[in-house]
């Protein structure tokens, strides 16, 4: 029986567009989606081995409209090019419905007694799945499949797969949460089912959402459940072979030197020649034989998955250096071991203050450690932090460019490959951090769930009027209580900043030493342009410095 591999391109171009951190290239084109997809797309086409291989593609795109990342839309015609030159068969529109079109290439397959395969990241398409399709369904991150037959989903779910859409219709908007609904289909046997024996139902939380929502779920229904009868598509064979040659150079063009492995090349003279690959650690006993050999500093660097959503943010992989010592922490094995026994190993040196920790870029893995009741304590530097004060105008600040610029090596893309050097790197940012006079402190909060603002804005606070640092930067969600609560400490002199304009003037006219900031109010981009701008203006004196004086003659009054 022939196979026939599909794969849902928009999904899982947005998986890996949202599971991989920003990378670009010296170009400043983006290319973590690119270099995401391609991934998966060559791990799929390994394990099937299909005689076929389609894409649904949708074509241009209004990233304002769609609610599509502009940033995003720039890698699709890369991706395209990929797929054409990967010998796979383009199905594409500007307005094309994908699991529509799926489904159509479904029972074009199944015409033809092929053996199916669905490659995505959209749980919609689970609700295909019978005797002769298969879904190769991407959990989290890039690396993470489960591939479904009727069994195992049966297995899995307790359900038909055709029932799922009921399923998925009770989930959208957050109705029910997943258990749940599959709870009430597998009793009621279907939506309607439910909405017919509503009265049986003993919770009456569920009888009032079902209730107050019938007429909604019933749509998102319609709108989610596939027809079994779709038949707008016929599958053809464009009878290309993987043009190896051509992706070289597309990769290569591109900067993605590491994706050349997808081709089964892995020595060119582009990569630096002494990246040989690292030990991986994934059995709990290595990693408890390692954990005995730390050191009293460890330098470390990581891969999330889902670092947008906290509730769901995990760390993948940790790669540490430790001495002579450089290793990747393969986390995703070890929590498949036992997820509970990692944990305690990971606060075993995590959570130990004499071993000190420098971290790149450590907001995301103290945010996923601490939702599993792990604190990070010993970070005494971010490496790229660092950067950022060093050169506050640049774009990004990746750890692998950061390595190639600063110490002039010519690493790839692979976190194995920066983690060597990242002690070098720590060496040189503190010395240039050191020349420069600069030092930084993080006061918190280090993860996502409900704080006090006033417990943050304190110790911030109470340390620039002690002249223990220059400056502040608070941020609540709009900026307003966590300022309020600073300008409460004699000293000082908290602004609330919006735009760029306020935050040179209120430097200029009012010495402010606190910059707050409302992050419901500003974007990402602007708080940098914000920030860069506040901490560049200077306190012009003058009359303002005779203003100023008389800001702290009513503090002295009401202090006393």
């Amino acid at each position: 029986m022939e196979k026939l591999l599909i794969i849902d391109s928009e999904s899982l171009m947005k998986r890996a567009f949202y599971s991989i951190p920003n990378m670009s290239n010296e170009e400043s084109l983006y290319t973590n989606a690119i270099y995401g997809f391609t991934k998966m797309l060559f791990h799929i086409k390994n394990k099937v081995q299909p005689n076929l291989v389609t894409a649904v593609l949708q074509g241009n795109v209004n990233s304002a409209i769609e609610n599509v990342p502009k940033i995003l839309c720039e890698q699709k015609p890369y991706i395209k090019e990929i797929l054409e030159n990967a010998s796979v068969v383009i199905y594409e529109e500007d307005d094309i419905d994908v699991s529509k079109t799926i489904t159509s290439l479904v029972n074009d397959g199944r015409k033809k007694s092929m053996e199916i395969y669905i490659a995505t990241a959209d749980k919609t398409l689970l609700q295909l799945i019978d005797d002769n399709v298969k879904v190769i369904y991407v959990e989290s991150g890039i690396n993470s499949f489960n591939t479904y037959d009727k069994e195992k989903f049966i297995e899995a779910y307790g359900i038909e797969p055709i029932q799922y859409s009921d399923v998925l219709a009770l989930m959208d908007s957050n109705y029910l949460g997943e258990k749940t609904a599959l709870s009430l289909i597998k009793t009621y046997g279907s939506l309607e089912g439910i909405i017919e024996n509503i009265e049986k139902i003993n919770s009456s939380r569920i009888r009032k959402v079902i209730e107050e929502n019938k007429e909604s779920v019933l749509l998102n229904k319609k709108l989610i459940s596939v027809n079994g009868n779709e038949e707008r598509i016929t599958l053809i064979n464009n009878g290309k072979d993987c043009n190896e040659e051509e992706l070289m150079k597309i990769f290569k063009e591109l900067k993605l030197n590491s994706l050349l492995e997808v081709l089964g090349i892995e020595n060119i003279d582009d990569i630096a020649s002494d990246e040989e690959e690292i030990k991986v650690i994934d059995k709990l006993d290595d990693f408890k034989c390692f954990i005995k050999t730390i050191k009293e500093r460890i330098y470390i660097t990581y891969e999330t998955s889902n670092s947008n959503v906290y509730s769901k943010i995990r760390v993948e992989n940790m790669y540490i250096c430790n001495g002579d010592e450089s290793v990747k922490i393969d986390l995703s094995s070890l929590y498949e071991e036992n997820i509970s026994k990692t944990n305690l190993l990971l606060k075993e040196f995590m959570e130990n203050d004499d071993i000190k920790k420098v971290i790149h870029d450590g907001k995301n893995l103290l945010k996923a450690l601490s939702k599993d009741g792990t604190q990070v304590n010993g970070f005494d530097f971010d490496s790229a932090i660092a950067a950022y004060l060093i050169d506050s105008a640049r774009d990004k600040y990746n750890l692998n460019e950061l390595i190639n610029e600063y110490l002039e090596k010519n690493i790839d893309e692979k976190a194995s490959s920066a983690i060597k050097y990242l002690s070098e790197l720590y060496i040189y940012l503190k010395g240039r951090i050191k020349e420069e006079g600069m030092e930084v402190k993080d006061f918190g909060t280090y993860t996502e769930e409900s704080c006090d603002y006033a417990d943050i804005s304190l110790p911030v606070a109470e340390a620039v009027a002690a002249k223990e640092f220059d400056f502040g930067i608070l941020i609540c969600g709009t900026g307003i209580g966590i300022g309020i609560a600073a300008n409460k400490v004699p000293g000082v002199r908290a602004a609330l900043c919006s735009d760029t304009f306020s935050a040179h003037a209120t430097r200029e006219h009012n010495d402010a030493n606190i910059l707050t900031m409302g992050e419901r109010v500003v974007g990402k981009g602007l708080a940098i342009d914000i920030v860069k701008t506040f901490l560049s203006a200077e306190f012009q004196g003058g009359r303002h410095t005779t203003r100023i004086a008389k800001i702290t003659d009513i503090e002295k009054k009401y202090s006393k």
